[in-house]
């Protein structure tokens, strides 16, 4: 059988139980809340997706996706998905620059008749690969 992973794409989420509390909540969520997308009930949710309504449990995860939709999740399957990213694209992409960054120089400073002189894996330094 085909297996498949999880592209890595940044979402935007947070627990079921902050929304029911209401305070300090990110701009979609409170206008989730406004527009009757989201509904607090009890302790969880009720959230309108493309698939119809779903309940979320205080333990669960309300996440915004990629194209903007609103879904719940299990806060164990949350645990397992999904981890904590720097709050901007920038914060992300940031080791992949200073990997970039070193490229950039070695190649600079590259003499073809130097052959044997040719930046390694370990002349890229800690940039994290």
């Amino acid at each position: 059988m085909p297996k498949f992973r999880k592209k890595p794409v940044v979402i935007e989420a947070l627990p079921v139980s902050a929304v029911v509390r209401g305070t300090e909540l990110p701009s979609w969520a409170a206008a989730a809340l406004e527009c009757g997308e989201v509904r607090v009930e009890g302790d969880g949710l009720w959230v309108s997706t493309m698939e119809g309504k779903m309940r979320g449990e205080s333990s669960a995860w309300l996440i915004r996706g990629v194209k903007g939709e609103l879904y719940c999740c299990d806060a164990e399957i949350f645990a397992r998905t999904y981890e904590a990213v720097g709050e901007s694209p920038a914060d992300i992409s940031a080791p992949c620059n200073q990997v970039m960054e070193k490229l950039r120089v070695a190649i600079d400073n590259w003499d073809p008749g130097r052959s044997a002189d040719v930046a390694g894996p370990a002349d890229l330094g800690s940039a994290g690969l």
